[in-house]
């Protein structure tokens, strides 16, 4: 019930959680295990993160780790996984902007993690700008097709809200 009365943000046709930078309504796990396919055995895991609730899990081109996002009322922070000793480690404590889906990718080499930055923000803004005057439209008379469309964007003030989302990929080392 908690998280279905946490506040959402309607922007542009997305639902975004203003506090975590996530996607509202969105789904996790709440249990990790992984399986070895060439003789079936579990890798035990060790220091994941509790409560556990995973979100966009990815594993390393070379297969060598597995990477997830833990995902927190005020914050996602971004986990990796040793699939050898299958020791957990978080990478970035927070700072992940998965609004427009996955906050994350792995550079074909492993080397470099590339993630998207909610930036200096702590949190979108919820403040609602009141319009200038009332919202007229005017009927001619003739009969057109009037589509609708959920949540456009429909002031500066929108469009300025929406601005944090389009922040390019960085690498993490």
């Amino acid at each position: 019930m908690e998280e279905l009365a946490e506040p959402e943000l309607k922007l542009g046709g997305l639902r975004i959680n203003p506090l975590n930078f996530n996607m509202s309504r969105s789904t996790y796990y709440t249990n990790l295990v992984i399986q070895k396919l060439s003789d079936g055995k579990q890798v035990a895991l060790h220091n994941l993160p509790n409560p556990l609730k995973v979100q966009y899990i990815q594993f390393s081109p070379n297969e060598t780790y597995c990477s997830f996002v833990q995902v927190s009322k005020n914050t996602l922070s971004l986990w990796m996984i040793n699939l050898a000793t299958g020791n957990a480690t978080k990478l970035l404590e927070e700072g992940l902007n998965a609004t427009m889906g996955s906050p994350y990718s792995w550079s074909s080499n492993e080397l470099f993690i590339h993630f998207k930055s909610k930036g200096n923000k702590q949190r979108l803004d919820l403040a609602v700008e009141l319009p200038q005057g009332p919202a007229t439209q005017d009927a001619k008379g003739t009969k057109a097709a009037a589509r609708t469309y959920q949540d456009l964007l429909r002031n500066k003030q929108d469009e300025q809200t929406c601005k944090p989302h389009t922040i390019p990929f960085t690498n993490l080392r």
